[in-house]
């Protein structure tokens, strides 16, 4: 007697329309899957979590690994979304933890569309009958549209860590309500301008209270910086009262600073001091790092230009060529 092969397929992905009506059914989490585009073999698929609350409130899209090999920001995602308990919410959230599959998979910050690796954070509100990056981008806007908060999470390029940043687009119709969001999300810097392009423009030109949430390094897993993400946003669905309980008060902020990059003055192995750490506070002429040249041999200190706070450097010790951004120092005593 033959057995019965038991069916394993995936659920298919959810509709446009399955979205409204699980986003109003009290009380419920659902997990599920989006198409974004037609891919070479298969549909360009995304993961979504959709957690909807006894009682009303606002409704939050959270996104994760819009540039793909930024590892931290969908640790943060998954995270936050497994300690959201829907009976304990006030509104809804959209979370999408992977808006770039493409890029997560490849290994790699963008998206390969015909000629180019693109940026898939430059390409909205996006397009459906344009470029990949314009169609996937076109399907994140479309869901991310019928929230009325963004937060979308983001990391240091690779080689690099940032101290935990936001970015309000200048376009916010609440500017002062979007800083107060991204402070208590834990940003140490503020600045109230966002790239052209990028998701959280284009929802903020829809009205939304949007906010990109930077911090730590690309292309790796960094404990430090993914504890922290999962507390700032969670503090910020407190803020936000979503959540039961006060927010923590958020630390005081560095708001629209003026920085200043320091760049490698010429190609070598680049050895960072003790004293060059995020968020570090230096003085002008301060050692940060060596540049050791080879076969020469002759090494340059690299210093701080002016005091400030260290916002950027490098992740480790690294071989530099001349013009390499190396670190960036901010400029205006806190505030906030």
């Amino acid at each position: 007697m033959q057995r019965a092969t038991p069916d394993v397929s995936p659920a298919p992905p959810l509709t446009a329309s399955d979205l409204d009506a699980l986003l109003a059914q009290p009380g419920t989490r659902v997990s599920g899957r989006v198409d974004l585009a037609d891919g070479m073999l298969e549909p360009i698929c995304a993961p979504i979590e959709l957690i909807v609350g006894q009682q009303p409130g606002p409704r939050l899209y959270l996104g994760g690994g819009l540039h793909g090999n930024e590892y931290n920001t969908i640790e943060i995602a998954w995270r936050v979304l497994g300690r959201i308990d829907p009976a304990a919410l006030r509104g809804s959230v959209i979370g999408i933890p992977v808006q770039n599959p493409p890029g997560f998979a490849g290994r790699m910050r963008g998206i390969q569309t015909e000629l180019w690796v693109a940026d898939l954070n430059r390409a909205f509100p996006g397009a459906a009958d344009g470029s990949l990056d314009a169609r996937v981008a076109a399907s994140l806007f479309t869901i991310a549209s019928r929230a009325s908060v963004v937060i979308d999470l983001h990391t240091a390029s690779a080689n690099f860590a940032y101290v935990p940043l936001g970015y309000v687009p200048a376009n916010q119709p609440d500017p002062t309500a979007a800083v107060a969001l991204t402070a208590a999300c834990g940003a140490q810097v503020i600045y109230q301008q966002a790239a052209g392009g990028s998701l959280v423009e284009a929802t903020s030109r829809r009205g939304a209270l949007s906010t990109i949430i930077e911090m730590g390094a690309g292309a790796l897993l960094d404990a430090e910086f993914i504890d922290a993400g999962v507390a700032g946003v969670l503090n910020g669905l407190h803020h936000l009262g979503m959540l039961p309980g006060e927010p923590t008060p958020p630390r005081a902020f560095i708001s629209d600073a003026d920085f200043t990059t320091i760049r490698a003055p010429r190609s070598g192995f680049l050895h960072l001091n003790a004293a060059c750490e995020l968020g570090a506070d230096v003085v002008e002429g301060q050692p940060l790092a060596d540049l050791r040249t080879y076969p020469d041999g002759v090494t340059t200190a690299i210093c701080a230009p002016h005091a400030g706070t260290i916002i950027q450097r490098p992740t480790w010790s690294t071989v530099v060529q001349a013009g390499d951004r190396l670190i960036r120092i901010a400029q205006r005593s806190p505030t906030g």
